[in-house]
């Protein structure tokens, strides 16, 4: 299997000297699998900073193609959406409206599904908007928690309807002190790709083959044990057999012995001369 992973910055692991959550996906996927080649799973990062769903859309074709292998099982992981949010000072909406996000993720859907069934989005991060309005790299733009929760509403409705996997990210670190988890109020720090890893690892398993070859290879596990119980009962049961015939060969050797012992006539002794 081979697991692409689209989206912006966040996914790209900006600011996480360990690579972001992806990384840390891919590492622990690929020690899981690798020894296993009928069922390796390898991880494509394909974050890019900046990108909005606009932006993906433009790219994800030709991206695919050539990281995809139609010899291979291909599942998609979609964490994008934070960049369309973005407000310019002066201007009303997000940098691509709502009303556009909903059809580029519908969109990202429709074409994944050329290529798999498999797909999954993750929901998007809150931020610290004491550091996000405006944001320090560039004053004119900010980020604000009431348009990141209608977008990640949009992602998650359009999953819901769509029967696609949504890892609902930004409803679990709003009940956490999340501004604990980001470095400059909008990318997670270390920790904060940690949990993200974490939420995005466990919702995914149910889709990989890992699982399903871990009771495969525990009932081959079991198979063989009970082979292994029955050859060592056969060889014991084949040992108790021939120390049985060997008995029986050794008490008919030694019946007839004492048979012919019995049967020898006995010298006779005169009494009188000796």
């Amino acid at each position: 299997m081979r697991i692409l992973i689209f989206g912006d910055s966040i996914a790209y692991g900006a600011f996480d000297r360990r690579g972001g959550w992806a990384q840390r996906l891919k590492e622990s996927l690929e020690r899981e699998t690798l020894p296993r080649s009928k069922f390796a799973i390898s991880v494509y990062n394909l974050g890019a900073s900046g990108n909005t769903t606009e932006d993906l859309l433009a790219r994800f074709d030709s991206d695919t193609r050539k990281k995809s292998d139609p010899r291979d099982e291909t599942m998609f992981i979609f964490a994008i959406g934070i960049n369309d949010t973005q407000h310019a000072h002066g201007k009303t909406g997000g940098r691509v409206s709502l009303t556009a996000f909903r059809r580029n993720i519908l969109s990202l859907i429709r074409l994944s599904r050329r290529y798999s069934q498999k797909i999954a989005f993750v929901g998007l991060t809150p931020v610290d908007e004491s550091k996000t309005i405006p944001i320090r790299w560039d004053p004119d733009k900010s980020y604000n928690n009431r348009s990141i929760k209608a977008y990640d509403k949009a992602i998650r409705l359009v999953c819901k309807k769509n029967g696609i996997l949504f890892v609902d990210i930004h409803k679990e670190m709003m009940a956490l002190d999340y501004a604990e988890l980001l470095c400059d109020g909008l990318h997670p720090n270390s920790k904060g790709h940690e949990k993200l890893y974490e939420m995005v690892n466990a919702a995914i398993r149910p889709m990989l083959p890992v699982r399903s070859e871990r009771k495969k290879s525990a009932g081959a596990r079991s198979y063989t044990s009970r082979l292994i119980s029955l050859a060592k009962r056969d060889r014991l049961q084949a040992l108790a057999t021939r120390m049985r015939w060997a008995w029986l060969c050794w008490k008919q050797e030694f019946d007839s012995s004492n048979a012919e012992r019995e049967e020898k006539p006995k010298p006779h002794i005169d009494v009188q001369k000796v």
